[in-house]
């Protein structure tokens, strides 16, 4: 009898990959700031979330995949319309990810080491911290659209970088 042999379509290191150029894209017309650029910011983060759901739910996760797919859809169709009100949604949106991602690291790294604990929280306080400054733009605040940026664009290097580096070392693990 021949033996079966599951194909995984989507990896890990995809979604990552995926979420951490929209950061910094994100990153990038944050610095460029411009009205104008933020309506096509608003369009090309919405089709980025549209493609991390499509992958978050062919690799079976359905509530990540749904609430990606649907916060691309929303932001595409009424991010031109209420522009204004985007800033405080993306903030809140980033801060609840945020915690998503503080309390996973927490659950899936809290026995390991101090190592592995400190390199697990860096992207979810980077992300804390980048909701934070855009809610308080949106409150007017602070206009910091430079500062958002470049930590949009540190986010997103790190997510990029780390997943790269991790799965470097796992495949050499794995060769041994």
């Amino acid at each position: 009898m021949a033996k079966q042999v599951k194909v995984k379509t989507v990896s890990n290191l995809s979604n990552n990959a995926f979420l951490g150029l929209l950061f910094i894209v994100l990153g990038i017309f944050f610095i460029m700031g411009a009205q104008s650029i933020m309506n096509i910011l608003f369009t090309i983060v919405g089709a980025i979330l549209i493609v991390l759901g499509a992958t978050e739910l062919f690799d079976k996760n359905w509530i990540v995949g749904a609430i990606e797919l649907a916060l691309g859809i929303i932001i595409i169709i009424c991010g031109n319309l209420i522009l204004e009100y985007m800033l405080l949604i993306l903030g809140i949106a980033i801060l609840v990810y945020a915690v998503f991602m503080l309390v996973m690291a927490i659950v899936k790294y809290g026995k390991s080491g101090a190592g592995q604990i400190i390199i697990s929280l860096i992207a979810p306080l980077l992300l804390l911290t980048l909701g934070i400054l855009l809610i308080l733009d949106y409150c007017g605040i602070a206009d910091m659209f430079i500062v958002i940026g470049a930590i949009s664009i540190a986010v997103g290097a790190f997510l990029v970088f780390y997943e790269l580096i991790k799965t470097a070392v796992r495949n050499s693990k794995k060769s041994k």
